[in-house]
């Protein structure tokens, strides 16, 4: 069932990988094999007889949301657990290895040893390229047993390379919880987002107050229960005693009181926005609508007045009233210098 589940803040940085989703699954090569785990050789390998239940032969397809990247498929990495101990597939040295190690929640960086880029071929399978080692992938050995790298060729059609997982609709998505931490926006002239729910509507202001609780916005992270496209985000604040968060309404961005589910059973939705690089490259955000496809949050002048609006977003036609940039806030209510900004 497509929908959105919400769970923890991003990490907010220039590049890096957030986990959103995790999967149950058995992984099979092209000879039916199941993978294997053996923890104690530091490896996992394919075999024919193993019942798909056993505890060594379940993995995680951990789905990681990509801040900054090329969007060259979906950043995954493959997890298992023996026992209370908890092992990553991994690339060291060039070798593929099964590392004890906990599932890290953020990776700040535009590579890890831990992640790979999952793409669907033409059938039901799917192919692993290697963050670090770009243009490699998984595939087995010449006994077709052990997991290595090979040279990945987009055009080539070689079954070592390719994997049919066989998911699991038990424990399929897991709900993160965390605390928020609040960011001040900015547009391109480095003027504050400020929310004004008197009159439900969110402007830019050249002299709003960076410690104001109107100044103060949430990131709020949900989990897609169906395909990955950014980061799918709710963006809340407090005024008061009362809780708010943007909405579309019409090709308008509002503001509108109230609680934020923590499960959303549709496959678009009013407040859900992705977060997305404004451009590859690029550090600052654009925040894409899932109600109305490729229109972003935008602002423009009305009487004086900069308004958020929606605005359709073309790549080849950049709009920077589009372009938005971050600045996380302390506990102690100072600014850091801006986090994502070009």
């Amino acid at each position: 069932m497509a929908g959105f589940v919400l769970t923890d803040d991003p990490f907010i940085g220039v590049k890096g990988f957030i986990n959103t989703l995790q999967t149950k699954m058995t992984v099979r090569n092209f000879l039916k094999d199941l993978l294997v785990a053996h923890p104690e050789e530091g490896t996992a390998i394919f075999k024919s007889d193993v019942d798909a239940g056993a505890e060594q032969a379940t993995f995680y397809l951990e789905t990681y949301t990509e801040i900054g990247g090329d969007g060259n498929g979906i950043p995954v990495a493959i997890s298992c657990q023996i026992g209370s101990t908890n092992y990553l597939l991994c690339i060291e040295s060039n070798s593929v290895i099964l590392k004890e190690t906990e599932l890290p929640e953020e990776i700040p960086a535009e590579a890890s040893e831990y992640i790979f880029y999952k793409r669907n071929t033409y059938d039901k399978n799917v192919t692993f390229e290697s963050s670090v080692e770009r243009g490699f992938c998984l595939g087995c050995s010449e006994d077709d047993q052990h997991l290595m790298l090979k040279p990945y060729l987009e055009d080539e059609c070689d079954a070592t390379k390719a994997f049919l997982l066989e998911y699991s609709l038990e424990e399929s998505f897991k709900i993160k919880t965390g605390k928020k931490h609040p960011y001040n926006f900015q547009n391109i002239h480095e003027e504050l987002l400020v929310a004004h729910p008197e009159k439900s509507d969110v402007t830019f202001d050249s002299v709003g107050d960076v410690e104001a609780e109107n100044a103060t916005f949430y990131m709020n992270v949900y989990s897609e229960l169906g395909p990955n496209d950014g980061l799918p985000v709710a963006i809340t604040c407090k005024v008061g005693n009362k809780n708010y968060f943007l909405c579309v309404d019409s090709d308008s961005i509002i503001l509108k009181e109230g609680e934020l589910p923590a499960n959303i059973l549709s496959e678009a939705s009013e407040l859900i926005f992705y977060a997305k690089a404004f451009a590859t490259g690029t550090s600052s955000l654009r925040f894409e609508s899932s109600f109305v496809k490729e229109c972003c949050i935008a602002w423009s002048i009305k009487d004086s007045v900069k308004k958020l609006i929606l605005k359709q977003y073309s790549e080849d036609n950049l709009d920077e009233t589009i372009k938005m940039c971050l600045t996380e806030r302390d506990k102690t209510n100072k600014t850091e210098r801006l986090l994502l900004c070009d």
